[in-house]
């Protein structure tokens, strides 16, 4: 593991895949998952159905420059929310309308230690916008439907990785920073669902009603 980790991992993995008008339907596991070092993959004008015992999205650590944009996430999961951001970077999340996501909607961390590995890029410079987040009961009973640093270096495997001076080994917190949140509806909801660790987080122009 090398501290330029991050630029070797997106220059082996997939770039410029792109999934356009299409239908899936979960049975398992996360139905999309963007793995590390990926970058400019697109899921556009599509809808996600079904159930999942993980996320209905996945973004994982290293990647970047992803877009989520007119999707309907129509998909149920049993306790996770439906798009994980995890150490990844850049990624535009645009103009998705969320169904009852009571158990959370888009959560943006930085794992530490999980499986022995050191995560290199923060999930920071991240775009949020023009979503809308609908709430069929109770909304203040759900789940962030934005949470950015949604870990806070709590985890149980944290300092399990290697001891490097860098990344994830160097400190176990999310750095959520610099990401914008804003003009995202939240039907049925209240602003609190919108949730920030960091001052330099941009949140502004969401409205519940």
């Amino acid at each position: 593991m090398r501290p330029d980790h991050t630029e070797f991992a997106q220059a082996s993995a997939p770039k410029r895949t792109s999934f356009l008008n299409v239908s899936i339907i979960a049975s398992g596991g996360a139905p999309l998952y963007i793995g590390p070092g990926v970058t400019w993959t697109t899921l556009a004008n599509s809808k996600l159905s079904g159930n999942t015992s993980g996320t209905a999205i996945y973004i994982d650590a290293e990647s970047g420059r992803n877009s989520i944009i007119n999707n309907v996430f129509s998909i149920k999961t049993r306790s996770r929310e439906l798009i994980a951001i995890d150490g990844s970077t850049r990624n535009e999340i645009t103009g998705n309308t969320f169904e009852d996501p009571v158990n959370g909607g888009i959560f943006l961390y930085r794992n530490c230690g999980e499986g022995g590995v050191i995560r290199h890029q923060r999930p920071d410079f991240n775009v949020i916008a023009n979503n809308k987040f609908i709430y069929a009961g109770d909304g203040a009973k759900a789940k962030p439907a934005v949470w950015l640093g949604s870990r806070g270096g709590k985890q149980k495997f944290c300092f399990s990785d290697p001891q490097h001076p860098f990344g994830s080994s160097l400190s176990p917190m999310d750095f959520a920073q610099k990401n914008t949140v804003e003009s995202n509806r939240l039907v049925g909801g209240n602003p609190q669902l919108i949730r920030s660790s960091d001052q330099s987080n941009i949140i502004r122009n969401n409205a519940a009603n």
